[in-house]
């Protein structure tokens, strides 16, 4: 179904979508890369994905710091605008679908992040620990 039809539909099934395009969306927030994939974005997830394997393996400062500023930037732009993107290119059968398909996305990404973190702790705990010892 293309985008114009889903908006269509969820313009007539969730008659507050306007309220819902105006706020800030979590979900996308934390989850640039598979957020999209599952709400019809598939090459906004791509280019996300192959810019964080660029940055983390690339070598030129230069680009590593334009491409940090991508993400970051794309990160902030889903945002504001990921309301609005999940309700032109998914199908929501009512506004509680929406916004408990948008809860488990924002849980997920609140997941994801405190592991992430866990893991930049173990590691920089390890570092600390081997340096330290003789």
């Amino acid at each position: 179904m293309p985008n114009a039809q889903i908006a269509a539909w969820n313009a007539h099934v969730i008659p507050e979508a306007g309220v819902y395009r105006r706020q800030w969306s979590w979900a996308a927030f934390l989850n640039p890369v598979l957020w999209p994939l599952t709400h019809g974005y598939a090459l906004l997830s791509f280019a996300e994905f192959t810019a964080l394997l660029v940055v983390r393996f690339a070598r030129p400062a230069l680009l590593v710091s334009i491409l940090w500023f991508a993400v970051v930037s794309t990160r902030f732009v889903l945002g504001v605008i990921g309301n609005r993107l999940a309700l032109n290119g998914r199908r929501f059968e009512s506004t509680e679908d929406f916004v408990d398909c948008e809860r488990a996305w924002r849980n997920v990404g609140i997941i994801l992040l405190c592991v992430a973190v866990a893991i930049v702790l173990v590691r920089f705990g390890i570092r600390v620990a081997l340096r330290s010892s003789p």
